[in-house]
């Protein structure tokens, strides 16, 4: 549980010195287009992508500034069920992101990490997200009940699936390091757009080393676009033409395995580190792993900064949707590929149909590479991975 009088004195400070947040500013989007790079073939989806880039982003320079104070009370986690640690940010980020949507786009369905259990259970973190979101929103009549509503809002299945992990990398989070607000979009349950607002990677390659921290940029994607970044905080000019002049990204043209760089989750509970050194030994690396938090590692590949990252959980976790499929849609747009450790394309239709979030079936583990060296890495691992008996 959070302390009362540590969590509210900080929070307080938070509130008093904050910037204003345009949240409420979001409106239904008009169909125009002015971006003709972003037409689509099939579907038109610029405003979607405006309106996802705008949240994400608003977001993100939110829990940039709750990051800080939730730190500084440091009991700033609550532990769910899973044992997992989620925060008031977790829940502030969600309520914030699913008003938007709903706002631009009532009908659809939202697949979310969060949903209101912990939180009602827990009357001081209730208070407390429902304060920030009511600042940051503009929404003053808010109720608790109303906020767990907007929580839990969105699972009814459709053919057009918001998918919404509000802090990924929760702790990172907690660290003061890497987390991103993740969020993308399915059609019949194939990803189609992609945004990742990272507060903390730095917005210039130039800037970036490893896991270094900065000030912080957004990836987007749409499929058949490519893939582009944005800084995290607005430069004055409009959206659109932000968007207009977005920088395109690209992953590594490597294509020898010891020329690989590697990312890896911090959380061994995330991935096998060991199994991820030895995948690294037998292609020839002689770099150490970059560890990091979140779908983060995603975006940096994406532009070009690695080449490697595998995901080895334990067997018998079934992976989540919003933990992939935003970044799923950046990296493919980008060049690279993601599939499972048997070379498969993963399924997130499951996760959408349901409302769970869950994928369709087990997988052994995810690869993600730059392309060029996918199928190197994933007969690498056949030796060794899965464990046998397992």
């Amino acid at each position: 549980m959070i302390s009362s009088h540590h969590f509210f004195g900080a929070l307080l400070l938070f509130l008093s010195g904050r910037a204003a947040m345009a949240f409420s500013s979001i409106r239904r989007p008009s169909r125009t287009n002015s971006r003709p790079w972003l037409c689509m073939t099939t579907t038109n989806l610029q405003d979607e992508l405006t309106v996802a880039i705008s949240t994400a982003r608003k977001a993100g320079i939110a829990a940039k500034r709750l990051q800080k104070t939730l730190i500084e009370t440091k009991r700033a986690a609550i532990e769910k069920s899973d044992s997992s640690p989620v925060t008031i940010a977790d829940y502030t980020v969600q309520a914030l992101v699913i008003a938007a949507l709903r706002v631009s786009f009532p009908g659809d369905q939202v697949v979310a990490e969060e949903t209101s259990g912990v939180l009602r259970q827990d009357p001081v973190a209730l208070a407390a997200v429902m304060d920030v979101f009511r600042l940051e929103s503009g929404e003053t009549y808010v109720t608790e009940e109303s906020l767990c509503e907007i929580l839990d809002h969105g699972r009814l299945p459709g053919p057009r699936t918001w998918i919404l992990d509000p802090i990924d990398g929760t702790k990172g989070f907690i660290r003061g390091e890497h987390f991103c607000v993740a969020l993308g979009m399915a059609l019949e349950g194939k990803p189609v757009l992609g945004v990742l607002a990272c507060p903390n990677v730095p917005s210039s390659t130039s800037r970036s080393n490893g896991a270094s921290l900065g000030d912080g940029c957004v990836f987007f994607a749409l499929k058949g676009q490519g893939a582009f970044m944005l800084p995290l905080e607005a430069n004055g000019s409009s959206l659109a033409e932000e968007i207009t002049h977005a920088v395109p990204i690209r992953v590594s043209p490597a294509t020898a395995g010891e020329e690989a760089r590697f990312f890896e989750s911090v959380e061994t509970a995330h991935s096998s580190h060991s199994v991820g050194a030895e995948a690294a030994r037998a292609l020839g690396v002689l770099t150490p792993p970059v560890q990091m938090d979140s779908q983060c590692k995603y975006g940096l590949l994406a532009r070009g900064e690695g080449e490697v990252m595998l995901r080895l959980p334990r067997l018998g976790y079934i992976e989540n949707i919003w933990d992939h499929a935003p970044a799923y849609v950046v990296i493919t747009e980008a060049g690279g590929r993601v599939t499972d450790t048997e070379g498969k394309e993963l399924d997130f239709a499951e996760g959408c149909r349901s409302g769970t979030g869950k994928m369709g079936r087990e997988v052994t583990g995810i690869v993600t590479t730059n392309g060029r060296l996918h199928d190197l890495v994933v007969e690498s691992l056949r030796s060794f991975w899965p464990p046998r008996g397992g």
